[in-house]
């Protein structure tokens, strides 16, 4: 929405606005509050001298007070962590130097919340996000660390999950199919990350989720605890290709590499984050020649590489790789 848009909206509420300042300060019922007439613009410049703490405040004075902080939030605090604890969400606040201070709790602004963090098997956490799930109105991502994925914990946010375009694990275990548990009901996924956890259960011998087509999905990070060879690709990648970005780890790559040579997948982005093989010589020639192979074949046009460790060997290695970008 432009500024001009939001001025109109501020200037000219509609009925159900005023009805709603009436119900706050019946004292106003013939007009609202003077400070509304002020324009997105102003209260912007307000809200630049707030903290997260003091802007929270600002947004609990009233209903319409509430959803112009709360857009603010949402539009400059999108990428800040939001995480559930003690029955509330907070968020990692950091100053304009990007000093981190402490987590603000900021559970009056649920429906302009994007992303829920969860960590552990906490069940009032879950509890508290299920019994407020119809206010988180803007939430499209989940991120779990920790957390045991099973149908008996999924239940308590599975009302979400229609709404999620991007979910991510990170030191997960499933307990189950994936699709079963959680994707079957994500139609509008554009993003999944499986970050060190487990793929799940094979049922009847499959790993059934890495079988079944995901129209909007655009990005896979498949990064497992176990970076043994998994078969379902061949499949997942002609039923998604969609998919323009796979992430994964190098000892994943290599594991699956014959998997990937022997495919007509056309990515556009190959992503390698590498903690400790590239660092051994021969494993490295081995692990760029095969990257040199997948791009002369078409498997991928730019190539970025994550690495914990960097050295003048490594980068002169690196300068051979074809289509290298980061």
């Amino acid at each position: 929405m432009s500024h001009q848009q939001k001025k109109l909206n501020l200037s000219h509420p509609d009925n159900q606005d005023h009805n709603e300042i009436a119900v706050a300060d019946p004292s106003n019922v013939e007009s609202p509050p003077k400070i509304f007439n002020l324009t997105v613009d102003c209260f912007d410049e307000i809200f630049e001298y707030l903290n997260m703490e003091d802007l929270h405040s600002f947004g609990q004075t009233c209903k319409r007070m509430n959803k112009v902080a709360g857009e603010y939030f949402k539009q400059n605090h999108s990428s800040a962590e939001n995480f559930c604890k003690y029955n509330a969400i907070h968020t990692t606040y950091s100053d304009k130097d990007g000093v981190v201070e402490m987590a603000i709790e900021t559970s009056g602004f649920n429906k302009f919340v994007p992303c829920i963090k969860i960590c552990g098997n906490d069940f009032d956490i879950l509890r508290y996000i299920q019994s407020q799930a119809t206010e988180f109105e803007s939430t499209n991502q989940m991120f779990h660390v920790g957390f045991d994925i099973n149908d008996k914990l999924v239940e308590h946010f599975e009302q979400l999950l229609p709404q999620l375009e991007i979910l991510r694990y990170t030191c997960c275990r499933v307990d189950g199919d994936l699709y079963d548990l959680m994707l079957k009901y994500c139609k509008n996924l554009r993003e999944i990350y499986v970050q060190n956890s487990t793929v799940g259960n094979r049922i009847n011998g499959e790993i059934k989720w890495l079988l079944q087509e995901y129209p909007k999905l655009e990005c896979l990070e498949l990064s497992p605890s176990d970076s043994s060879r998994i078969e379902e690709l061949r499949t997942f990648f002609v039923r998604n290709p969609n998919v323009q970005r796979f992430s994964t780890s190098v000892d994943f790559l290599w594991n699956n590499g014959d998997i990937f040579l022997n495919s007509n997948t056309k990515l556009d982005i190959l992503e390698l984050k590498d903690k400790e093989s590239m660092q051994s010589s021969s494993y490295r020639k081995q692990t760029l020649d095969l990257l040199n192979r997948l791009h002369e074949q078409g498997f991928y046009k730019r190539l970025y590489i994550y690495i914990y460790e960097f050295n003048e060997e490594l980068s002169n290695s690196l300068a051979s790789v074809k289509g290298l970008e980061l």
